[in-house]
């Protein structure tokens, strides 16, 4: 197990529309739609970015609307349904609370697309403190999702290289997008 992991600079943005918080990062990955359609949407290569040292992989979509979601990610397992579908260009998937995550793709050339991914919250979640850690969160699960669509796996890692870089990018998101505490 690796105690240094790295991400991006690829970095999201906060917006609010009226009582909403959007949390919105934009990707151009070198990958054709159908291999990130792929990514986003099997279960088995769900788990290898959002849970890759997670001993269970209990990641389940049954992809239809209205279809359930189990997303099984490093720290949680949290259930939803799919909201909205497109097949290959667009996924959103609901949950409890009034939040929601949703990935749009885009062709954009032969071997490429564009990704945009969005989190956005009710009222009731976004504090400050909350949304970085969700920023961090997304942007670390999306760098993890490009490795493997280069077919990469993502090394092993202790927690604390986790919490390491964590506070390194909540810390740059806080001098990018400073929010009051």
């Amino acid at each position: 197990m690796t105690d240094r992991i790295s991400f991006s600079d690829q970095y999201g943005s906060i917006q609010w529309e009226g009582d909403t918080c959007l949390l919105i990062f934009k990707r151009i990955l070198g990958h054709t739609v159908e291999k990130v359609w792929a990514a986003i949407t099997e279960p088995d290569r769900i788990a290898e970015w959002l849970s890759p040292n997670h001993p269970e992989k209990t990641t389940a979509i049954d992809l239809r609307p209205g279809g359930a979601v189990q997303l099984q990610f490093m720290m949680a397992l949290i259930p939803g349904h799919i909201s909205a579908l497109q097949k290959g260009q667009l996924l959103e998937i609901s949950f409890e609370g009034g939040s929601l995550i949703r990935w749009e793709l885009e062709k954009t050339g032969y071997q490429s697309c564009n990704l945009t991914f969005t989190s956005s919250f009710t009222e009731q979640h976004p504090l400050p403190a909350f949304l970085r850690e969700v920023m961090v969160g997304w942007h670390g699960y999306l760098d993890f999702l490009a490795i493997i669509l280069d077919g990469n796996a993502i090394p092993p890692f202790k927690v604390t290289a986790w919490q390491m870089v964590a506070k390194e990018l909540f810390d740059k998101y806080q001098s990018r997008n400073p929010l009051p505490e």
